[in-house]
């Protein structure tokens, strides 16, 4: 008798959907426009889920390669960062795409 495993086909039909914290932080924002985004922080894993990435490689990228990332603080043995500057560095990106 042969073991087998089953490997699950990709679903290209699924899309990106952001976890129920991402998501409660968005209606957050969304709901109170007086809000200072520099107040905000962001965990790492809150940070993979904008991504969608892995924590595992914001935790690699912050060590090896931290150009690859946007700023952080630490608090502590925390790790945060600022949404303004998150979304920030996103833009940073964007811009420089439309330059290639």
């Amino acid at each position: 008798m042969e073991n087998q495993t089953a490997v699950p086909e990709f679903d290209s039909s699924r899309k990106f959907l952001p976890s129920s914290a991402a998501s409660q932080l968005a209606v957050k924002l969304a709901g109170n426009p007086e809000l200072d985004e520099t107040l905000v922080m962001l965990t790492t894993k809150n940070l993979a889920e904008m991504l969608d990435c892995s924590v595992s490689w914001i935790q690699k990228a912050r060590i090896y390669e931290p150009h690859k990332l946007p700023r952080h603080i630490n608090v502590g043995r925390a790790v945060r960062y600022q949404l303004s500057e998150v979304r920030g560095w996103l833009q940073a990106g964007l811009n420089n795409q439309d330059n290639l």
